[in-house]
C-alpha cells in the first residue's frame, strides 16, 4: 500500500513508525518536519535541504524511505494535513486574537480612519 493513500492526519505517525530505520541525515529531516510541519508543507525539497545543510537528493530519498513515490507526493500530504488543521474558522479566530493582542478594535480594523 502506498503511503499517499493513508490519512493526512497520520504523517507524524508515519515518521514515528520509520524513525528507527532512518539515517542520521533523514532523522534531521524528520525532526525538522515535526517541528516545522506547517511551513514545510509549502517548501521545496531544495529549500528544506538548504536550511538543513543537506542535499536535495537526501530529501527525495527520505520521502521514498517513508513510502512516498516522490518528494512532491509527500509535500502534498503535508499540505492536506495543514489544510485539515487550519480551517477557515481557526484562521479567523487567530486573526481576531492577533487584533485583540495588538489593541486594535475590530471596528477600527474593518473601517480605518481616513487620512486627512
Amino acid at each position: 500500500m502506498q503511503t499517499e493513500n493513508q490519512s493526512v492526519i497520520d504523517f507524524s505517525q508515519i515518521i514515528s513508525d520509520n524513525y528507527k530505520n532512518l539515517t542520521k541525515s533523514e532523522k534531521r529531516i524528520a525532526n525538522y518536519l515535526r517541528k516545522n510541519q506547517e511551513e514545510s508543507a509549502f517548501l521545496s525539497a531544495g529549500e528544506i535541504a538548504d536550511r538543513l545543510g543537506l542535499s536535495e537528493a537526501t530529501l527525495v530519498r527520505f520521502a521514498r524511505t517513508l513510502g512516498f513515490s516522490s518528494y512532491p507526493a509527500m509535500r502534498t500530504i503535508l499540505q492536506e494535513a495543514f489544510r485539515h488543521r487550519v480551517t477557515h474558522s481557526t484562521r479567523l479566530r487567530s486573526r481576531l486574537d492577533d487584533l485583540r493582542e495588538a489593541g486594535i478594535s475590530l471596528i477600527d480594523w474593518l473601517f480605518p480612519k481616513s487620512i486627512t
